[in-house]
């Protein structure tokens, strides 16, 4: 009974944490800013936007499994906003809800194309991808 009782302040804790360091992302992506603060469905709600299996979510919350599946779930959730530099990764596993705090009340942060490619090009590259595009004329038949 301690072992559940304690688990049960670990997720509360967490939940917390998560809701605090992430509400603004999920606002961004179209979501009611609460749903950051609600355990199990604020990973899940990750999962849908990054397009990987929904039920992973159920393994954030298991002993020794979770806290490797939280730091891939926040690591989706980073590089959803653009965050992909080894940097960004790096202090997203050290400092998850510091980083993510620290992107989630910064003004310049924008949720990413859709496009999944996009996630892993620079900055310099993404800047030559938008002018490329932006200057090529529509053509129709």
């Amino acid at each position: 009974m301690n072992y559940f009782l304690t688990y049960t302040v670990y997720v509360l804790i967490l939940s917390v944490l998560m809701g605090i360091s992430t509400w603004k992302l999920f606002k961004k992506m179209g979501y009611n800013p609460l749903f950051a603060f609600i355990p199990f469905y604020n990973y899940f709600i990750i999962l849908k936007e990054t397009k990987h299996p929904k039920w992973w979510a159920i393994l954030s919350y298991l002993p020794i499994v979770g806290p490797i599946m939280m730091s891939v779930f926040h690591l989706y959730l980073v590089k959803k906003f653009g965050k992909t530099l080894f940097k960004d990764q790096i202090l997203t596993v050290i400092l998850p809800f510091i980083y993510m705090a620290v992107i989630n009340y910064s003004k310049d942060v924008e949720l990413e194309d859709e496009n999944a490619n996009d996630l892993f090009l620079t900055d310099e590259e993404k800047t030559l991808k938008r002018k490329i595009h932006l200057s090529v004329p529509l053509r129709l038949p």
